[in-house]
C-alpha cells in the first residue's frame, strides 16, 4: 500500500495510517485478498477487526 515499496505497517493502527493516506498518495479502493483462508487462520479473531477496517474506508475487498 501507498506506493511501489509500500509501507504495511504490523497491526491494525498502521493499517489505518496507510488507508486514511496523507502519504503522497490516495489510499486503496480494491483490494484482492489472494489465499484470504491462510490468513484467517494466521490472524484468527484479527482477521474481522482487518476486514472491519477495509469496511470502514470503503475499500472494496475479494476474497479471491
Amino acid at each position: 500500500m501507498n506506493g511501489v515499496a509500500g509501507y504495511f505497517g504490523r497491526n491494525i493502527p498502521a493499517l489505518y495510517d496507510c488507508l486514511r493516506g496523507d502519504f503522497g498518495v490516495e489510499s486503496i479502493k480494491k483490494l484482492t485478498w489472494k489465499n484470504h483462508q491462510k490468513s484467517k487462520k494466521l490472524f484468527k479473531s484479527k482477521f474481522n477487526e482487518i476486514l472491519q477496517t477495509f469496511e470502514d474506508f470503503d475499500v472494496e475487498i475479494d476474497l479471491g
